[in-house]
């Protein structure tokens, strides 16, 4: 699998396993605090593509949906798809509502939308990001942008029953343009991190 921006992220699920720890909904805003190696020193390893090793350090990491996010994020990069789609799944049908939930927490969503999107999923992606609150959130741009490059490189009966009956190409996995996974960012002077983007 190639991970360059020429060719893009695809899934390439090769029976791998990886400890999913338990975790429970979670302000968006309330930092994370751990013992020995801190979440920032994780998301450095994930950021140098040492994402096996982040997976490792993620098992003696708490329970909680950042340190479950991140987890998924790896499982993205490493062409995980499968895994990292149960992974997002399980992590969105715990939060709340989508008019109770602050936006900090789209970041679920499009993690899921990028994750059934690089395993095959138009209608999917569609669908888990239509439950963002921020329509533009920046890689929900990106993810349109794929979606639209992918409908374009349809054949001429394909892209006819897709726009006709939304009947889905069963061609395997579609590849992104941008490095999958969105993260916790780290907070200055801070061995925590808090959700979304600053």
């Amino acid at each position: 699998m190639s991970n360059s921006k020429e060719t893009g992220f695809v899934r390439e699920d090769q029976g791998h396993t990886s400890k999913i720890a338990p975790f429970h909904a979670t302000a968006a805003t309330a930092p994370v605090e751990r013992g020995g190696d801190s979440l920032h020193a994780i998301i450095e390893e994930i950021n140098s593509g040492r994402c096996e090793q982040a997976l490792v350090m993620l098992d003696a990491a708490p329970a909680s949906n950042e340190t479950a996010n991140l987890r998924g994020v790896c499982l993205l990069r490493l062409g995980r798809t499968t895994q990292a789609t149960e992974l997002f799944r399980a992590l969105v049908e715990r939060l709340p509502d989508r008019e109770k939930r602050p936006e900090s927490f789209d970041v679920y969503y499009v993690n899921l939308a990028t994750a059934v999107l690089m395993g095959g999923s138009v209608m999917a992606c569609r669908f888990a990001l239509s439950q963002c609150k921020n329509a533009n959130h920046p890689t929900a741009e990106r993810l349109r942008t794929c979606m639209e490059t992918w409908e374009k490189n349809l054949s001429w009966w394909q892209r006819f029953n897709w726009r006709l009956g939304a009947v889905e190409p069963t061609d395997g996995p579609i590849a992104v343009d941008f490095e999958p996974g969105e993260f916790a960012a780290l907070q200055p002077d801070s061995n925590s991190v808090r959700m979304g983007r600053q």
